[in-house]
């Protein structure tokens, strides 16, 4: 097995798996072995706090322009586990190719990366410029990690290791996340007509939703088509003897270039409004966004 398989191996062996996630430890381990890699290897590693215990770590080889800086990024952390039926924490080989849990997304091109340093390092020879190397935190649900790293951040270019089948991708959507909650009011089963049924409410926003999101895909960009929206969590009831005084859920919505956050949660709003014109009975409110 060639080292960097070998390192590709050792990485899919640590669970990672996002902290916001059920069961998740996050990325201590992970920073750890990346540390280590190249402090081993003696070249100038440190780590940026993102969260408490969950840390950026920061490869760097001089250049000869120090005025000069070129940026190699990959994240550390996987999304979960469930669903999974093998083990995703055993790296086979199958076929050619390596199975595991990030063993594509992203743990691949980290440890194509981190080898990459290393051997430019151990050449001796300075690049051009100064190379980093960005292993970040919490790219699997509010790129926190990316955003601390691009704080004050000056960079002449950057490789993203995100898996896209070798091609070069130059345009990419951006994410807004946020939550719409509808309050209801509370009563027994038995007696339903005395309460507010916060789930058939939402069931109402949901539906208004799907319909605007057909709408979506008349406007498509020439790299990457239209823009989504996605409802992807929902929560509401406490037990199934009571009417639901309130439910939530959690979209995904996917910019295209040009459009703008402000825009896109009032275009919502508008929404939400007509809706409840027209069914007083729902009670729905938007939160601040968890993502943009």
């Amino acid at each position: 097995m060639s080292s960097v398989l070998q390192t590709l191996a050792d990485l899919v062996r640590i669970n990672s798996i996002n902290s916001s996630y059920e069961g998740g430890p996050g990325e201590k381990d992970m920073a750890d072995y990346v540390r280590r890699f190249f402090e081993q290897r003696g070249i100038e590693t440190w780590e940026q706090e993102v969260f408490p215990g969950r840390n950026n770590v920061i490869a760097r080889v001089p250049g000869r322009d120090a005025s000069r800086r070129i940026v190699f990024e990959a994240h550390m952390d996987t999304v979960s586990i469930k669903g999974m039926t093998i083990d995703p924490f055993d790296p086979v080989i199958r076929d050619g190719k390596m199975h595991g849990r990030g063993s594509v997304d992203d743990k691949a091109g980290l440890a194509a990366m981190m080898h990459a340093v290393a051997d430019i390092h151990a050449s001796g020879e300075a690049p051009p410029c100064e190379l980093w190397l960005a292993a970040v935190v919490d790219e699997e649900f509010s790129f926190r990690g990316v955003v601390k790293l691009c704080e004050d951040l000056k960079a002449d270019a950057a490789v993203v290791a995100e898996p896209t089948e070798f091609k070069c991708v130059i345009a990419s959507k951006g994410v807004l996340r946020w939550r719409i909650r509808t309050k209801g009011r509370a009563a027994h089963s038995s007696k339903p007509h005395l309460g507010i049924n916060a789930i058939t409410a939402m069931s109402r926003v949901v539906l208004a939703l799907n319909e605007d999101h057909e709408h979506m895909q008349q406007t498509k960009h020439p790299l990457l088509g239209p823009g989504t929206c996605n409802v992807g969590v929902i929560h509401g009831g406490v037990q199934v003897n009571f009417v639901p005084d309130e439910a939530v859920i959690e979209i995904d919505r996917r910019l295209l270039p040009g459009e703008e956050v402000p825009d896109v949660l009032a275009h919502y709003q508008v929404l939400l409004d007509a809706l409840m014109k027209r069914h007083p009975e729902v009670m729905a409110e938007m939160e601040t966004p968890m993502l943009q």
